[in-house]
């Protein structure tokens, strides 16, 4: 009930009521988008490793920086075609954001460790940021194989 008493008040009050009419459900329903999977951009991951390994035989800012840049680039894709998935393969490409985020927080750690790394002069603080360095690399190994 809404208020009114009769039918009369009704009409009166909120005007004459709408006709339904009956829509098949498939009208309703948005068009799905195109099919974008996550093993492309899971590939792009695992072919950074080189990089890794390159930063792993011989630290350099050089080397992090192109590093960093290419997780922001393979993130920033992995966010655009996330919002073309549904289902598992939005869960993937969301899983292996988190694990692009990751290698990105581990890369900031290791330019830290090779900042220490160049600027101690006693023996025991090197090899501290070094151990650091390498558990960073190894952290980043594992983001991007993992998948």
């Amino acid at each position: 009930r809404i208020g009114v008493a009769t039918r009369e008040e009704a009409v009166a009050a909120f005007g004459e009521p709408t006709e339904r009419e009956r829509v098949p459900i498939s009208i309703l329903r948005l068009p799905r988008p195109p099919s974008v999977t996550a093993a492309p951009y899971e590939r792009r991951a695992v072919g950074l490793l080189p990089l890794v390994d390159e930063l792993e035989r011989s630290p350099s800012m050089e080397t992090v920086g192109i590093l960093e840049d290419e997780l922001h680039d393979l993130a920033g894709e992995v966010i655009g075609a996330r919002a073309l998935t549904y289902g598992i393969e939005a869960t993937r490409f969301s899983d292996l954001h988190a694990r692009l985020a990751s290698t990105i927080e581990d890369v900031v750690l290791a330019r830290a460790a090779i900042e220490s790394m160049e600027r101690e002069t006693l023996p025991m603080r090197i090899e501290a940021a070094r151990r650091g360095f390498l558990l960073r690399i190894q952290a980043m190994r594992e983001n991007l194989m993992r998948g």
